[in-house]
């Protein structure tokens, strides 16, 4: 298995920063409309785009080449991806990323505890092995942006809902949203049993 940071190294540099320019799209405009700096007020959407692109080009670089670090417990992460619906409405899926204990795995399967990644700091982000498993590796550009951008998205995904809306809507709302919890745990575990099955094929 290789690590993240050798997979940033092979993928190609400008999809990479392409795929990361339209995931986090939307926030830039967001921030760039609601800023007051001259500097930035002043800017066509095109120049905001090459200073945008321009700073993912030099975020990618610095990825690739820190330098890498264990994690504070000694364990080797592992990261992944599984097949999550992201929209209960309409059923629609994306590769979502996460982040387990290599021993664990190995010893747990699908019982391995699902960490954050987020408390780490890059140094030892870039260090975690990336699963062998097919789907993860057919979709690693889906993951080196999740790791890229850094975010992962919460649980709460049900919307606020005013307090008018139609019961019935809530009822239907609430039988997806746990149909969904329901497919993305599976999803999940199915994952970590096979990444466990091929981590020990290979021991």
């Amino acid at each position: 298995m290789k690590t993240i940071q050798e997979h940033l190294r092979e993928l190609d540099r400008e999809r990479l920063i392409e795929d990361y320019e339209y995931r986090i799209r939307e926030r830039i405009v967001e921030a760039y409309c609601n800023v007051e700096q001259s500097d930035i007020a002043d800017l066509t959407l095109e120049e905001i785009y090459r200073r945008t692109v321009k700073n993912i080009g030099e975020y990618v670089d610095r990825l690739r080449s820190l330098e890498t670090a264990p994690l504070d417990d000694g364990k080797v992460g592992l990261l992944y991806l599984y097949d999550r619906i992201t929209d209960a409405l309409d059923y629609e899926t994306e590769p979502y990323c996460e982040f387990v204990h290599l021993d664990e795995v190995l010893e747990l399967g699908d019982a391995a505890e699902n960490y954050s990644y987020k408390l780490c700091s890059q140094e030892q982000i870039m260090g975690f092995l990336v699963s062998d498993d097919r789907y993860t590796q057919n979709h690693l550009y889906d993951l080196a942006v999740a790791v890229m951008c850094d975010q992962k998205p919460t649980d709460d995904d049900e919307p606020a809902l005013d307090r008018e809306v139609d019961r019935e809507f809530e009822e239907v709302w609430r039988r997806a949203s746990d149909m969904v919890n329901r497919y993305n745990t599976r999803s999940n575990k199915t994952q970590l049993r096979l990444i466990q099955k091929n981590l020990r094929r290979e021991e």
